[in-house]
């Protein structure tokens, strides 16, 4: 589980192997962290330079021995906060190689349970105090995505300040997800399921849109475009106006 996490900051599998192990029993020599990490010797000498170079081991000279070891846990963090500065430094620049028409809109494909994620953490980039309009079933969210993503998701757009509008099919999911709107930052008006039979999602943000589809297909889109965003925000906000209108007058 460490090792796929540990990927997530930018290591590949055999360096987030070999730091850990380089953590748990460093100092130490090649030979034990490959008899550790299951790596085999040579290959570690082949990638081990590039971690002494970036940082995340650190090698001591004992006697004739050269040691081992992990860099703190917590020195992690200023790593990623180089890779942010250089990031920083990069985008003017690749920026300027984007050549974009601003007439034609951009659209991104993913597939798997990893490419929905991204897609659902897309609606965080943009600024503070936003807000995403969301249509579609809940449920389908917890048949593929575990239910700690949501979590840390929620906690993440709370954060921001990221409000959310929804318009759900009823379910259990519904019922009980409209209970803590206040708490989530959320709006939600939940209509009945034979009125809103899809197993997709729809997020309408800043100028995108994307489309998470979590049945069989396990695949989500991208369209960014301020023209369509701006068409779909003014549907949803008809709806959604239509919506509260018959939901008052029935109360």
């Amino acid at each position: 589980m460490l090792t796929q996490e540990l990927q997530q900051l930018g290591l590949n599998e055999k360096e987030a192997k070999v730091y850990l192990s380089a953590l748990e029993f460093g100092p130490t020599t090649v030979a034990k962290l490959a008899q550790k990490s299951g790596i085999k010797r040579t290959s570690i000498y082949e990638f081990l330079p590039d971690m002494l170079t970036r940082g995340i081991v650190i090698a001591t000279v004992s006697g004739k021995r050269t040691l081992y070891s992990g860099i703190s846990p917590r020195e992690l963090n200023v790593l990623i906060d180089k890779q942010h500065k250089v990031l920083e430094q990069l985008t003017p620049e690749l920026l300027l190689l984007t050549k974009q028409s601003p007439q034609k809109p951009k659209i991104r494909f993913y597939e798997g349970g990893e490419g929905l994620k991204y897609v659902f953490n897309d609606t965080l980039n943009q600024p503070d105090g936003s807000k995403v309009l969301f249509i579609g079933s809940w449920a389908e969210t917890f048949y593929v995505v575990p239910q700690a993503f949501v979590d840390q998701y929620i906690v993440k757009r709370k954060r921001h300040n990221i409000n959310v509008r929804s318009i759900v099919p009823y379910d259990k999911y519904a019922t009980e997800g409209k209970k803590k709107d206040k708490a989530e930052l959320r709006e939600t008006i939940i209509v009945p399921e034979n009125k809103l039979p899809i197993k997709t999602k729809i997020n309408i943000y800043a100028n995108k849109i994307a489309i998470l589809s979590f049945g069989d297909e396990k695949i989500s889109l991208i369209i960014e475009s301020q023209q369509i965003a701006d068409t779909l925000k003014a549907i949803f906000n008809l709806l959604w106006d239509n919506l509260k209108e018959h939901k008052q007058e029935q109360n």
